[in-house]
C-alpha cells in the first residue's frame, strides 16, 4: 500500500513538474509580451515628442528657466535645445514627468530621404557625435517610400552599432517634419539586460529563425533558431501555422529543452521561451528519498505493536505460521466491531485531510509517524471494550493494551523531547496525541479507574457517562445506513484491513511526501529570491552606467530604481521588489517562527546527506530562514507569501553600523502546493481513479483471506450446520471407524475413540490466538507429545491409506496451517474422512497429536521425495510472480525518475525472465535426485 501510495503521489509529482514547466513558459511569454509592449509604447509617444518640438526647437523657440532640455546638435555644427518632455502634462501629481518619461534611450537622429542622419542626439559622450548613413537599415527600409498608411508604424531593427560597437535596438517611426525618419537607439529594458528564473531564456525571431534578440546577448545576430533546432518539423509547423506551441525534449544547444512559440500580435516576430532540462532538478527524488527514510520508522512501530498485541510463544508443535495471522480471520460475529474500527480510521484519516492546510507541517509530521501506534492503540483498546462489555467475555489482552498505550505516550513524550517540539508552539500535537491516549485507555477500562480518577480531580459530574461508550458503538453499529450497505462480514473484514493498512502505511507516506514538497517549494522560491536579488545587484552598476550621462533633473533615483528593479524581470512567483527604509524594515528577522527554522533544519540534515542537488542551476546550498552573518533573512509566517529581506551594506568587510544603505525587499507568492487537483475535472478523475483503485484491493483482500483460510469449505459448514440449510454438513465419519476399529487392540489407545480426539482439540487447542503462557503450552505440548505417541500405530494407518495428493496437503497443513484453496477434490475428501475438521472459522487437524506425527512424518526419506517431486516442476511457478512484481515496481520507478536509466535498462529487464528460468533449470538438474 505504501508504494501504490508513493508511486501515484509520485506519477502526480511528475506531472506537476512538466506543468509547471509549461505553464511557466507560457507566464514568462506573457510577461514578456506585455512588457515589450509596454515599453514600445512609451518610447513610441517620446519619439512622436520630440518629433512634434523638432520645428520649434530649429526655430530658436524659448522654454521656461530650469526645465530640462536635451542638446540637439545638426551635421552642419549648428546646436539646439529641445525640451525632454511637455510641463504643460505635470498636473501636480507626477513632478515634471520624470516617471512617465521615457529617458531609457542613447541616441536619436532624423534621417532624410537619402538615408543619411541629419539631426542627431547622443546622452553619452555628446562631443563624439558622428553622422552616418544608414539607408540599408531596415529600420530605415521600413519607411522607405510614401505611404499614407505608415505614419503610425513603428519599426523595431536590433543591431551591433557602428558607432561604439554595442549591442543596441533601433527604433523608428516616421517623422512629421521635413525629414523621412525619427530613429532611436536603445537598450530596451524588455528585451537586453534581462533577469529571468534560473534555467529559463527566451528569443525574439522572425519567421526565418533569424534571433533579433536573445536573453544571452552573445547569441543575438548570430544563431538561426530553426537551425539549431534541427529544423524539427513541430518548429517548422508552429512557425508556418503561427501557433502557440509547447514542445518537449528538443535539442538546443546540446541540450534538451522545452519551448513555448507564441506570435507576437503586433509584429511578424515570434516570441520563444526556453527551460533548459539539463538544468531539471529531480525533486521528487528528494522527496522519494525523504519518505523512504522515514518509512522504516513506521515500519519498526507497526512490528512493534503487533508483537506487542499478538506475540505467540514460539512452540512448534502446538503452533504453525498460520496461527501469527490468526487476527486476521474474519469472523461474522465482529462485524459490529468492523463497523466501528472502520469509522474511527475515516475519520481519523478525515483529520489529516482537514489539517493539511491548517496545521503546521512539522507537528502533522510527526503525527503521522507516530499514527501506526495510535491507531493500533485504538483498535486494540476498541476490540476489548467490545469482548468485555457487549460480549460479557473475558479479556486477556488487557495489560498488552495497556502496554501499547504506554509505548504510544512514551513515543509521544519521545518525539516532543527529541524534535524540541516546544509546548507553546506545539500545543496542538500535545493535545492531540493526549486525546487519543486518553481514548484508549478509557475504551481499556473495564472496571471504571479512570472514571474514579477523574471524579478525584474533577469533583463536577461529567456531561456523559464513561461507560456509555459500549452502547455508542453499538448504536453506531445499528445505524440505518449501515442496512443499506448489505455486505456481509467478508466485505465489512476487507474494508477494515484496507483501512489499517491506509492508516499503517499509504498515510504516513503521504504526508511524509507531502512535508518534503512543502519544503522543496519553500527552498525553490528561496534560491529564486537570492538569485533575484544578485542579478539585481549585478546589473545596477550597468543601468547606472547607461544613465549616468543624463542630467539629475530629467532622470531621478526613483526613475533609475525603477528600471533596476521592477523592468525586465521575468519570474515565476510574482516577485515585487522594493527598497523599504532600514526604520520600516524588519533588520534581523530574530522573532521568525523557531518551529519552522527546526522543521527546516530537520529536513535539510536529512536528506542533504543523500542527495545532493549536484544539477542545480543556482548552485546554492540548503537555505535557512537566516544567513549566518545576518546578511539576508527570510519570514514565512505569511501563509502564501515569502519575503526575502537583504542588506546590500553589509557585503563590505569594514561596513559601518551607521550605514544608510536601504535594505532589498522581495515578497514573492508561494505556488499552489495542489497544482494537479486545480481543474474540477481533474480532481474528479483522481477521485474515481483513487475509488477503483481502493475498490480493487478491498476486492482482492477479500478474495486473498477467502483462499488463504479456505473458507469456502468453512462456509460450507457452518451452512450444513445451520436449521433448515440445504447444505448438509460434510462428515462421514465411517474411514475413522474403520480405521479404528483395526488397530483398537494393536496399541493402548487412551483417548476413548476418534470422537475423542475431535473433542480434545476442541476443548485444549481451542482459540490459542497468543493467549497462551509459556507454562501452559509446555504443559500442552508434553500432553500432546504423551497421545502422539499412544496413537502412532493409528496414526500410522491414517497415514498409509491416503493419496499422495492427501499427504501432501496433509504436510502443508500440518507445516504451514494452510493448504492450497486450489485443491477443492483433496480437501472435500479429507474433510470427508475427518482427517482434516472446521473449527473456530478455519481448517484445522484432527487433533494436534495428528499434526505432531506428521511433522515427524514430513521429515522421512519417502516424504522428502515426494514434497522434491512436487517441487520440481513448480519450483520456477512458484518465484515467476514475485520476480515479475520487482521487475514492474522497478520499470515503474526508473520510468517515473528517469527516464533515460529506464531505456537502458528495458533491454536487460526484457533478458531476466529467461535468465532466471534457466538458472531455475540448471539447478533442479543439479538437486541430488538427478545425479
Amino acid at each position: 500500500m505504501a508504494m501504490i501510495a508513493l508511486i501515484i503521489v509520485h506519477v502526480l509529482l511528475l506531472m506537476r513538474s512538466d506543468k509547471e514547466i509549461a505553464g511557466g513558459l507560457r507566464k514568462l511569454s506573457g510577461q514578456i509580451e506585455n512588457s515589450l509592449q509596454h515599453e514600445l509604447e512609451m518610447a513610441g509617444d517620446q519619439m512622436a515628442f520630440f518629433d512634434r518640438q523638432l520645428d520649434s526647437a530649429v526655430a530658436g523657440k524659448q522654454y521656461p528657466p530650469g526645465q530640462p532640455m536635451l542638446e540637439l546638435r545638426k551635421e552642419t555644427g549648428s546646436v539646439y535645445h529641445m525640451p525632454w518632455w511637455d510641463s504643460a502634462l505635470s498636473n501636480g501629481k507626477v513632478k515634471a514627468g520624470r516617471d512617465n518619461t521615457y529617458a531609457y534611450f542613447n541616441r536619436m537622429s532624423w534621417i532624410d530621404r537619402e538615408g543619411k542622419q541629419t539631426l542627431k542626439v547622443q546622452i553619452d559622450e555628446p562631443w563624439s557625435i558622428k553622422f552616418i548613413k544608414v539607408s540599408d537599415r531596415r529600420y530605415y527600409q521600413a519607411f522607405k517610400g510614401n505611404r499614407p498608411d505608415d505614419t503610425l508604424l513603428l519599426a523595431m531593427e536590433p543591431v551591433n552599432s557602428w558607432t561604439n560597437g554595442d549591442f543596441e535596438i533601433n527604433l523608428s517611426i516616421r517623422s512629421r517634419t521635413a525629414y523621412q525618419v525619427l530613429a532611436m537607439s536603445t537598450h530596451l529594458y524588455s528585451l537586453q539586460q534581462v533577469i529571468m528564473s534560473s534555467g529559463y531564456s527566451y528569443c525574439l525571431m522572425d519567421s526565418a529563425g533569424s534571433m533579433y534578440t536573445h536573453s544571452d546577448l552573445r547569441k543575438a545576430l548570430k544563431d538561426n533558431f530553426i537551425e539549431e533546432t534541427g529544423a524539427r518539423r513541430p518548429v517548422l509547423e508552429a512557425i508556418a501555422g503561427h501557433q502557440d506551441t509547447v514542445l518537449r525534449n528538443i535539442l538546443l544547444y546540446s541540450r534538451p529543452h522545452s519551448i513555448f512559440i507564441h506570435p507576437l500580435k503586433s509584429s511578424s516576430l515570434f516570441l520563444v521561451t526556453m527551460y533548459d532540462e539539463s538544468y531539471y532538478i529531480a525533486v521528487h527524488l528528494r522527496i522519494l528519498a525523504f519518505a523512504l527514510l522515514c518509512l522504516p520508522v513506521c515500519a519498526a512501530m507497526v512490528i512493534l505493536g503487533m508483537l506487542v498485541l499478538y506475540w505467540i510463544p514460539n512452540r512448534h508443535v502446538l503452533f504453525s505460521p498460520a496461527e501469527y495471522a490468526q487476527w486476521m480471520l474474519p469472523r461474522s460475529g465482529l462485524r459490529p466491531y468492523y463497523k466501528a474500527g472502520c469509522l474511527f480510521m475515516v475519520l481519523y484519516q478525515a483529520l489529516f485531510w482537514l489539517w493539511l492546510n491548517g496545521a503546521d507541517a512539522y507537528l502533522l509530521f510527526f503525527i503521522g509517524c507516530l499514527t501506526p501506534l495510535n491507531v493500533l492503540a485504538v483498535l486494540a483498546a476498541l476490540r476489548s471494550y467490545y469482548n468485555t462489555i457487549l460480549k460479557q467475555e473475558q479479556d486477556i489482552l488487557h495489560i498488552r493494551i495497556v502496554a501499547i498505550i504506554v509505548l504510544q505516550g512514551a513515543g509521544t513524550l519521545a518525539v516532543g523531547y527529541c524534535a524540541g517540539i516546544p509546548v507553546g508552539a506545539g500545543w496542538s500535537f500535545f493535545l492531540f496525541q493526549a486525546c487519543v491516549c486518553a481514548l484508549a485507555l478509557v475504551l481499556t477500562d473495564r472496571k471504571g479507574r479512570v472514571e474514579q480518577l477523574y471524579y478525584s480531580l474533577f469533583p463536577v459530574s461529567p456531561p456523559w457517562r464513561f461507560n456509555r461508550f459500549g452502547r455508542i458503538l453499538r448504536q453506531i453499529s445499528w445505524w440505518p445506513v449501515w442496512r443499506w450497505m448489505k455486505w456481509d462480514y467478508l466485505y465489512w473484514h476487507a474494508i477494515f484491513i484496507f483501512l489499517l493498512t491506509q492508516c499503517i502505511s499509504s498515510l504516513p507516506a503521504i504526508l511524509f511526501t507531502w512535508y518534503a514538497q512543502n519544503h522543496e517549494i519553500r527552498q525553490s522560491v528561496k534560491k529564486e529570491q537570492l538569485y533575484l536579488a544578485s542579478k539585481l545587484q549585478n546589473r545596477k552598476p550597468s543601468i547606472y552606467h547607461f544613465l549616468q550621462s543624463h542630467d539629475v533633473n530629467v532622470v531621478s533615483h526613483r526613475y533609475i530604481d525603477t528600471i533596476a528593479y521592477a523592468r525586465g524581470i521575468y519570474t515565476l512567483y510574482d516577485e515585487k521588489v522594493s527598497r523599504p527604509a532600514i526604520g520600516a524594515a524588519q533588520v534581523t528577522r530574530q522573532d521568525a517562527a523557531i518551529l519552522n527554522n527546526k522543521a527546516e533544519n530537520f529536513y535539510l540534515e536529512m536528506v542533504n546527506g543523500i542527495i545532493a542537488n549536484k544539477k542545480d542551476p543556482l548552485n546554492y546550498p540548503a537555505l535557512r530562514n537566516l544567513s549566518s552573518d545576518r546578511q539576508w533573512s527570510w519570514d514565512n509566517r505569511l501563509k502564501d507569501t515569502l519575503e526575502f529581506l537583504w542588506h546590500p551594506s553589509r557585503e563590505a568587510m569594514f561596513a559601518r553600523k551607521d550605514t544608510t544603505v536601504d535594505p532589498l525587499l522581495i515578497r514573492s507568492k508561494m505556488p499552489d502546493r495542489y497544482v494537479m487537483v486545480q481543474r474540477p475535472v481533474i480532481k474528479f478523475l483522481l477521485m474515481v481513479i483513487g475509488f477503483l483503485i481502493a475498490y480493487g484491493i478491498i476486492a482482492l483482500i477479500r478474495m486473498t483471506i477467502y483462499r488463504f483460510f479456505s473458507l469456502r469449505f468453512v462456509h460450507w459448514q457452518e451452512k450444513g450446520r445451520a436449521a433448515g440449510s440445504p447444505f448438509p454438513p460434510i462428515r462421514d465419519s465411517e474411514f475413522l471407524q474403520q480405521c479404528y476399529d483395526r488397530n483398537r487392540y494393536l496399541e493402548k489407545i487412551e483417548t476413548g475413540g476418534h470422537a475423542c480426539l475431535r473433542d480434545y482439540f476442541r476443548a485444549g487447542y481451542s482459540r490459542n490466538d497468543g493467549r497462551l503462557s509459556t507454562n501452559k503450552a509446555e504443559l500442552m505440548e508434553a500432553q500432546i507429545m504423551n497421545q502422539a505417541d499412544s496413537c502412532k500405530v493409528f496414526f500410522g494407518e491414517l497415514w498409509k491409506s491416503c493419496s499422495n495428493e492427501d499427504k501432501l496437503l496433509l504436510m502443508n497443513l500440518a507445516q504451514y496451517g494452510v493448504v492450497n484453496y486450489k485443491n477443492t477434490e483433496g480437501i472435500f475428501r479429507l474433510l470427508k474422512r475427518e482427517l482434516v475438521i472446521v473449527y473456530d472459522g478455519r481448517i484445522h487437524m484432527l487433533s494436534p497429536a495428528f499434526r505432531y506425527f506428521i511433522l515427524n512424518r514430513a521429515e522421512q526419506p519417502e516424504e522428502q521425495e515426494l514434497r522434491k517431486q512436487s517441487l520440481k516442476a513448480g519450483r520456477w511457478q512458484q518465484v515467476r510472480m514475485v520476480l515479475l512484481l520487482l521487475m514492474l515496481l522497478t520499470g515503474i520507478f526508473l520510468f517515473i525518475t528517469q527516464e533515460e536509466a529506464f531505456k537502458r535498462v528495458g533491454a536487460v529487464l526484457t533478458s531476466v525472465t529467461g535468465v532466471v528460468s534457466l538458472l531455475m533449470k540448471f539447478v533442479s538438474d543439479a538437486s541430488p535426485a538427478k545425479k
